[in-house]
C-alpha cells in the first residue's frame, strides 16, 4: 500500500491550502477596483490554483476517480475558473464533481446541495434562468431535507432563487423567496449580519419596483 499515512496528510494539508484560498477569495468583493486589492487578489487565486493543479493528480493516484475527495478538488478547480470569469470552464468542473458526489454521497448530501448551488450560480452568470433556477431548487430540496427549514444555507437557497426569478421578471415570487430568507437569517444571524443585510437591500429593491409599478 506504499506510505498511506503520508500520502493521506499530504492530501489534507493540499486540501486546507485549498479550503483557505477559497474563503480569502470570497472575502474580496466584487466592486472591489484599486490596483492594489486587484493585484492582492490575483497573487491569492494564483496560489488557489496551483494548490487545486498539486492536489488533483494526487487525488487521481490516490483515490478512486469516483472518490469524495476528487469531487472536492473538481469544485475547487471550479471556483477559480468561475472567479476568473471563465463560466463554461467552472461549470464543466462542477458538473463533474456533481456526478462523482451523487455516486458516492446520494442525492441528499449537503456537499452536493452545495454543488448544485454553484451551478445554480454559474450558470445564472450565463443567462441561463432556468437552468439556474432547477439547480438552485435541486440545492434547496436537499437542504430542506438534510438541514432543515431554518438552517441559514437553506435561507441562501431561497436567497439565490429570489434573485434568480427577479432576474425572469418575477418580481412577485422573488419578493416572497426574500421574505421567506429574511424570515430564517434575520433570527438566526442577527439583522445587523451582512447576509441579512444584503436580503433586506433585495427584499426592498424589489418591494419598491412592485410599487412603482402598481402606482
Amino acid at each position: 500500500m506504499g506510505d498511506y499515512e503520508g500520502a493521506l496528510s499530504k492530501h489534507k494539508n493540499l486540501a486546507i491550502d485549498c479550503q483557505y484560498m477559497a474563503r480569502i477569495i470570497h472575502q474580496w468583493q466584487p466592486s472591489t477596483t484599486t490596483l492594489g486589492s486587484s493585484w492582492a487578489r490575483s497573487v491569492t487565486m494564483k496560489a488557489l490554483w496551483q494548490s487545486t493543479r498539486k492536489l488533483l493528480p494526487f487525488d487521481c493516484q490516490h483515490w478512486a476517480k469516483n472518490h469524495p475527495s476528487v469531487a472536492t478538488t473538481y469544485n475547487n478547480i471550479a471556483l477559480v475558473l468561475n472567479e476568473s470569469g471563465d463560466y463554461e470552464g467552472a461549470l464543466a468542473k462542477y458538473e463533474e464533481a456533481l456526478a462523482i458526489q451523487l455516486s458516492a454521497l446520494g442525492k441528499n448530501h449537503p456537499d452536493l446541495a452545495a454543488t448544485y448551488n454553484n451551478i445554480g450560480c454559474v450558470l445564472q452568470k450565463m443567462g441561463d434562468y432556468e437552468g439556474a433556477l432547477t439547480n438552485h431548487m435541486e440545492a434547496l430540496g436537499s437542504r430542506l431535507s438534510v438541514m432543515g427549514k431554518n438552517h441559514p444555507d437553506t435561507a441562501q437557497s431561497y436567497h439565490n432563487i429570489g434573485c434568480v426569478l427577479y432576474s425572469m421578471g418575477d418580481h412577485s415570487g422573488a419578493l416572497l423567496k426574500f421574505e421567506e430568507c429574511l424570515a430564517i437569517w434575520e433570527p438566526v444571524l442577527g439583522a445587523d449580519h451582512p447576509n441579512t443585510k444584503t436580503c433586506m437591500e433585495s427584499f426592498e429593491l424589489v418591494k419598491t419596483g412592485i410599487a412603482s409599478c402598481g402606482a
